[in-house]
This record gives structure tokens, sequence and C-alpha cells, in this order.
């Protein structure tokens, strides 16, 4: 990696393992005195050698880009604890002008809910953020913590376009995506929704109530994609009630449903969404998959 003294960009792209760690801080430092740099892109990842004290260091030194309006940050570290999420949130509130974020966390395997909860402390202060992507893929302490990044996002009145994704079979109980989905309601600009779960096993019908529930509070929304692939205790009767919870949306333009290998959603729920369907008249594009 070569960096140089005279930084003059709009946009950066920063790949970094545990072995770039001082010259990644020396480049985000001489990042913070570029008034043009507008976007991030910041890879960490995987490395026995990368603990929490290299992430709170570059933490420090990324807080200091006020005027950043894009960060992508994909975090692909075993060994983060809790505290290296507790600096990217207190990163994350002096970072006023971010307009977009791009959040993944991949086998993170010792990050618990507390450390997720801490970093939605700090998103809940973006209140210019108009697109938030998150990720979790198999970071497998963390099970509820869905509940404070859905109080987080509810403050996010600009949001226009929502992406959250959780994969791991370790998801144990229903209150987190509950309190995700109510989040929804306050969010009047959203128009881009896509709620993604994949091979949460413990998952059932009756998330997908409070699923249903959260789609009934949107007013703008024109594209939805749900997907639950893997949720092997899924039902018609959950399936129905998503049907139930998309019966409002005359104006949606996109629509992907996505249930692989739920086999018990036979015939009848699917009946529910034709019904649905009959109903969107603005509708351009319908993706739908019951692979068994």
């Amino acid at each position: 990696m070569v960096i140089g003294n005279n930084l003059n960009m709009k946009f950066c792209a920063l790949f970094l393992i545990h072995s770039y760690s001082k010259k990644a801080g020396y480049f985000l430092h001489k990042a913070r005195n570029q008034p043009s740099l507008h976007a991030l892109n910041l890879f960490l990842q995987m490395n026995r050698g990368m603990v929490d004290l290299d992430l709170i260091q570059l933490s420090q030194k990324l807080k200091r880009l006020e005027k950043l309006k894009k960060l992508f940050l994909w975090m692909n570290l075993w060994s983060m604890r809790d505290n290296g999420l507790n600096s990217l949130g207190n990163a994350l509130k002096r970072l006023p002008s971010l307009e977009e974020l791009n959040l993944k966390l991949t086998w993170c395997y010792n990050t618990r809910d507390f450390g997720l909860e801490k970093l939605s402390q700090g998103l809940r202060r973006l209140k210019l953020l108009r697109k938030l992507s998150i990720w979790v893929m198999e970071c497998e302490r963390i099970k509820e913590g869905f509940g404070s990044l859905g109080m987080a996002i509810s403050k996010l009145k600009s949001l226009e376009s929502l992406e959250i994704l959780y994969a791991s079979d370790r998801y144990s109980g229903n209150l987190g995506l509950k309190k995700l989905s109510q989040s929804l309601g306050s969010l009047e600009n959203l128009k881009n929704v896509s709620l993604l779960f994949e091979g949460c096993r413990y998952l059932t019908d009756l998330d997908l109530v409070y699923v249903k529930e959260g789609l009934k509070r949107l007013k703008l929304v024109r594209n939805i994609t749900l997907r639950f692939d893997r949720c092997n205790c899924l039902t018609s009767l959950g399936f129905k009630e998503i049907c139930d919870g998309l019966a409002g949306y005359g104006l949606l333009k996109s629509l992907r449903l996505e249930f692989m290998t739920c086999k018990d959603i036979t015939d009848e729920g699917l009946r529910g969404l034709g019904l649905v369907l009959k109903r969107m008249d603005l509708l351009e594009d319908v993706y739908l998959n019951l692979t068994k």
C-alpha cells in the first residue's frame, strides 16, 4: 500500500488487514484535511492480530471526517468484541453529514447484542441519513440486538432506503424483529425496504405478524424485498400475514418474496398472494421464490 502526502480525492477505497493498521490510521489522518472527501470504503479483513484496540484507534481517526457523506464499512473480524462496536458508534456521532451508510458485520464471533446496542446509539444521531444497509452474518452471539437497532432506525426521519440482513441459526426469539418492524412506522419518507433473514431456524409465524404490522404503517414505499430463506419453521399462516401486510400497497412498483426451503408454505398461502397482486395496478416487477 502506498499512501501519498498530497491527497486530493472525492472517493477513497481502502483494504485493511492487521499489518496495515498503522498505515491506515495515517491515511485517515491525512484524509481528514480533504474537504472534497465525501465517500470512503473501508474493509477490515479477518486476522488473528486484529483486536479492539486497533479498531478503536481507527475509529478515532474516522470520526474526524466530519464532511463525509458516504461510508461503506465491511468488518470481517472474528476477534472483535463489544468495545470495537462501541468505538464505531462514538465515531458515527461525529459524522453529522453522513447520507449513506453500508455496514457489514461478517463472522464477528465474539461480538454480542451489547455491542450492537452501542453501535445503535451512534446510528440514531445521523439525522441526514437517506440510505442505510446493515448486514449481520454468522455473528452467533448477536441474537436480539435488533431491538436497539430498530429504536435507532425510528429516529432517522430522512431515511428513504433501508436494508437489514441477518443470517444465523442463533436467532432465538421475537423481540428483536418486533421492535425492528415497529420502527418502520416512523419512517415517513421510506421508499425502499429490504428485510432479509436467512437460516433462522427458530423464526416463526409470529415474527411475520410483526413484519406485517410494520409494513402496514408504511405509506410511500415503492419497492419491497422480503427474504426468509431456510427459515423452516414458517408456514402458510405466516405467509398469509405477509400478504395481509401488503394488501394496501396500490402504488407498489417492485415486489420480491423469497421463502426458499420453507416447505410448509403451500398453495393455500399462495392464493392469498394472488388476491393481493390483483390490486397492485402499478406493479412492474414481481419475483417469487418458494423452492422446496
